[in-house]
């Protein structure tokens, strides 16, 4: 994987510069243009969004989670993941904002389009991008709280998120995408610029390849050394823990 310093790019900001001028033109009295407003109506509707096209096994939101995960969600495994109204409430929360970013986007004229579907029926992977910027970068947003802030803002774009966009640079046929990270607590955002990296996307292909064979072969692919030992932020996190850790294989 290229290093972060070759990937992000503090220049040549697509949103920095057309946003803060529309931000400070109108201020708390934003009004919403035509098609800002129909996309927020898909939303609540749940045509896009909420209920989006999941017709591929593998997606490019989930592309930095172990291969194991990965498998038991394309073959429908049965989780023990129970989310407590605490989590709803955040899901909620970043939802809205995604939409918020999207509409202001789309009414300024800086987004050209949002929720944008893309797959490959060759590799069972698909996905939906935020957007797509007027300089045909592909707009990521990114709701994070004051301490994962802090860090991006020293480090740039988590690697995970890295990942996740080149899914999209790949299904979409794209060179560039444009992030916005925004701090919850208090409302302060930044854009940072990742240029596409070929080798990324062929560690993404090699991948699916694996976790086709896998789901092909019904076999699990190696567990996680730290799973062993129910130990480490992607055991906590896994909905397959229960399953995945002395189940079958």
């Amino acid at each position: 994987m290229a290093t972060l310093a070759k990937l992000v790019r503090g220049q040549n900001l697509a949103i920095t510069t057309r946003h803060t001028q529309w931000l400070q033109k109108y201020g708390s009295n934003i009004q919403y243009s035509d098609k800002a407003i129909e996309l927020a109506h898909k939303v609540f509707k749940q045509e896009v969004g909420g209920a989006r096209s999941r017709t591929t096994s593998f997606r490019s939101s989930s592309s930095d989670q172990c291969l194991r995960r990965q498998v038991y969600r394309a073959t429908n495994a049965q989780t023990n993941a129970d989310i407590d109204d605490a989590l709803a409430n955040i899901f909620a929360t970043g939802n809205f904002m995604h939409l918020k970013w999207q509409m202001m986007g789309l009414t300024e004229g800086w987004l050209l389009d949002a929720e944008v579907p893309a797959e490959s029926p060759e590799y069972d992977f698909g996905g939906t991008a935020d957007g797509i910027v007027w300089d045909d970068s592909v707009f990521e947003f990114k709701s994070i709280n004051s301490r994962g802030y802090s860090r991006v803002s020293t480090y740039g774009p988590t690697q995970s998120h890295i990942r996740q966009a080149h899914g999209y640079l790949w299904l979409l046929g794209k060179s560039v995408a444009s992030f916005v990270y925004e701090d919850k607590g208090t409302g302060e955002w930044r854009e940072f610029r990742v240029e596409r990296d070929e080798v990324i996307i062929d560690e993404i292909k090699t991948n699916l390849l694996t976790m086709k064979e896998h789901v092909a072969s019904e076999t699990l692919p190696p567990i996680l050394s730290g799973c062993i030992d129910k130990e480490g932020y992607e055991y906590r996190g896994c909905p397959y823990k229960e399953i995945c850790v002395g189940g079958k294989e």
